[in-house]
């Protein structure tokens, strides 16, 4: 005859708790911020690449628009390069964003779980491995001279510590959530209506 034994799982409580989610939300954030920088970049190039916007002038002379236009243009391509960034993160790891952040709202799980499908998970990591490689180019000269040096690139020209940034940077968000998300009493959670 087999006797089962009854395990008693603890909770972190209180105090634990609150700093473990404070250090791993410090610790995401930060990541956030690392992983921003390419999308932040590209932003700043292509709206400095921008000569003349149509109709700026007339939305600056408007009385709510304009001084809201005014008071956004100094950081704009910040602004841009983050929304991008979100969106490419929606589309990268909206199943996990739906576990830490606990969202419940029907119709929000759904709009991340269409950013969620395959195409739009491989266009997101190709335009973000594109976007980090240009940022943090591994070969020193970039992509320009890796051509040059082909067929036979020169293996000391390989810048090391872009690659590691490239690396961290283009999987970093997504290690951060799983880890966050991870709870070795039960597993990780699961959040209904994403696969």
């Amino acid at each position: 005859m087999q006797t089962q034994v009854k395990t008693r799982v603890v909770q972190p409580r209180g105090k634990f708790n609150f700093a473990f989610r404070t250090v791993a939300f410090i610790s995401i954030g930060t990541v956030a911020v690392l992983n921003m920088q390419p999308w932040i970049s590209f932003a700043s190039d292509i709206v400095r690449a921008i000569e003349t916007v149509p109709l700026l002038d007339v939305l600056l002379q408007l009385p709510f628009i304009g001084g809201l236009l005014s008071f956004i243009s100094p950081f704009f391509y910040q602004l841009l390069g983050v929304a991008v960034w979100a969106l490419v993160q929606a589309a990268q790891c909206g199943r996990g964003l739906v576990e830490m952040m606990a969202i419940r709202d029907p119709w929000v799980v759904a709009q991340l779980a269409k950013w969620s499908q395959p195409e739009f998970k491989a266009a997101a990591y190709c335009a973000e491995v594109g976007l980090t490689l240009y940022r943090y180019p591994p070969y020193q000269g970039g992509f320009e001279r890796l051509m040059q040096d082909m067929p036979q690139p020169d293996m000391a020209m390989i810048d090391w510590k872009a690659a590691a940034m490239a690396i961290a940077v283009i999987f970093s968000v997504e290690l951060a959530i799983h880890l966050f998300n991870q709870k070795p009493e039960h597993g990780p959670r699961r959040a209904k209506g994403l696969r």
